[in-house]
């Protein structure tokens, strides 16, 4: 009897396995699927009437990054200025003196001019492409916004699919299954994106399309390439670190095209405002954000801040986030008592952050000098031809380092690197570059904060997060592609030596 339900066991598993091999393709589509709209329903969130009450509205609360664009379009719409640098001159104008601190009034006169500001950290750019929205209810804007932003990421899937197509292969199940397996590796960063209301999915088609036509060129794919990647660069920084790809593979008119792209994006606002008023908004945000931000080590550094700044911040500084004291922070060695003390730590800050820099330009520069042509016409390279080995990995130090150093990084700012990582799975599930160890430890790694963390329980996802353990493994991760790109195949054979050598001890 029993040998007879092991065979029984056995037969189902076959035809289990059988089933799971007919039927990949269609498993893994609807999977995408699902997660697709899990990742619509999440967004929807944002999709309600504003609540405007009595604490919020002395406040700059608001429901949304969305929202933060949406009021900063109105606005940019109605000739005010979206940065709101009159209501800082404003509020400083109120405390003349120190008992005008203890002042009621002056405590609520100072929350009405705080209302709003610091929400908009853009350029005018961004305000100005929502402006057709402004027209409309926040809830109707809202939607269109996040449908429009689902659509992105649906486009960047697109066009990997229309370069699998290219190859003429018969079999989609390849792409189905690394699509599916990035999106639920990376889901918690990709749900928080959808969930905030952010314009993450519009950097990873932008950010996806313009790496993948300037690194196949020809040179008017190249500049168009560069094109996207400026605009994105205008939308936020961070994209602008894309350029070490460009370097690496060489692609000079690429460059060319960042810079015009981004020229580009700067200077549209101009056609509805004209030259001077744009170049007013632009001088407050340089003002506000890249001359104040640049003075300041320390900004937001909250639990969810996965950057270098934030992590130096909730470990040594006091008052960094309002749950440092359940975990033992900061730490008491530091004994951070005033302003000398901060100054040492924001100099470690710096420094990190321009050794991040100065790393991430050498190995672009090594693998640029490295490079090799391939002699394929541009419309017939695959993408293994597209991203090399070299390449992808400094696409994923490029995305790392721009998020490390940029000061403020939420979780959901790591949903970029969803570009590499569908890319590297591709590349495996397609069977043209399994994945070797160095890979899989980043795979890992973004895996495990991405998706497996949620498994935890909340006091321990708290705790990764104040002591910043996904960006000390980030930092970790650059150093390790670091090496390997710049050592190569030397590099895999130490790693390799060091482990047997520790097998037979």
């Amino acid at each position: 009897m029993v040998q007879t339900i092991i065979q029984q066991i056995l037969a189902v598993l076959t035809r289990a396995r059988t089933f799971l091999a007919t039927h990949r393709r269609r498993i893994a589509a609807g999977i995408l699927a699902a997660l697709f709209v899990s990742l619509a329903i999440a967004g929807a969130g944002i999709v309600r009437p504003r609540k405007v009450d009595f604490l919020n509205s002395l406040s700059n609360f608001s429901t949304s990054d969305f929202d933060d664009y949406f009021q900063a379009s109105r606005s940019f719409q109605q000739g005010e200025d979206p940065y709101r640098l009159g209501q800082i001159n404003d509020l400083f104008s109120l405390f003349e003196s120190p008992a005008d601190l203890s002042n009621p009034l002056k405590i609520m006169a100072a929350l009405e001019k705080l209302k709003g500001v610091g929400t908009y950290l853009y350029p005018p750019f961004t305000a100005f492409v929502l402006t057709p929205l402004t027209g409309l209810s926040y809830e109707v804007a809202a939607g269109i916004f996040q449908t429009l932003s689902l659509l992105a990421l649906a486009g960047f899937l697109l066009i990997i699919f229309r370069l699998h197509r290219g190859q003429e292969r018969g079999d989609d199940a390849p792409f189905f299954i690394a699509a599916a397996v990035a999106t639920i590796l990376l889901y918690r960063f990709l749900d928080g994106n959808a969930g905030n209301g952010n314009i993450g999915f519009f950097l990873i088609l932008l950010c996806g399309a313009g790496l993948v036509l300037a690194l196949r060129g020809p040179a008017v794919w190249e500049f168009a390439g560069g094109v996207l990647l400026g605009v994105a660069t205008v939308m936020k920084i961070t994209p602008g670190f894309f350029g070490l790809v460009l370097i690496g593979g060489r692609r000079v008119v690429g460059i060319f095209g960042m810079g015009f792209g981004a020229a580009a994006a700067l200077l549209l606002p101009a056609l509805t405002l004209g030259w001077g008023r744009n170049l007013e908004l632009l001088g407050n945000w340089n003002r506000l954000i890249l001359q104040t931000f640049s003075q300041m080590s320390f900004v937001r550094p909250w639990m969810n801040n996965q950057s270098v700044s934030g992590a130096i911040g909730k470990l040594f500084m006091p008052g960094s986030d309002k749950n440092q004291a359940a975990y033992g922070l900061p730490l008491d060695w530091a004994n951070v008592q005033g302003p000398a003390d901060i100054a040492v730590f924001a100099q470690g800050v710096k420094t990190a952050n321009l050794a991040l820099v100065a790393l991430g330009l050498i190995v672009a520069f090594i693998v640029a000098w490295r490079w090799r042509a391939v002699a394929i016409e541009p419309e017939r390279r695959t993408l293994a031809q597209i991203f090399s080995p070299d390449i992808l990995r400094l696409t994923v130090l490029a995305a790392l380092i721009s998020l490390l150093v940029a000061g403020v990084s939420w979780y959901h700012a790591y949903s970029i690197l969803f570009v590499p990582v569908v890319i590297r799975l591709y590349l495996h599930w397609s069977g043209e570059s399994p994945i070797d160890w160095w890979d899989g430890a980043w795979l890992a790694v973004f895996g495990f904060f991405g998706i497996a963390q949620s498994l935890l329980s909340r006091s321990a996802r708290e705790g990764l997060a104040l002591y910043s353990v996904f960006a000390f493994l980030c930092f970790g991760i650059v150093v390790l592609l670091a090496w390997r790109i710049v050592f190569g195949s030397r590099a895999g054979r130490l790693i390799r030596s060091v482990h047997v050598r520790g097998r037979g001890a």
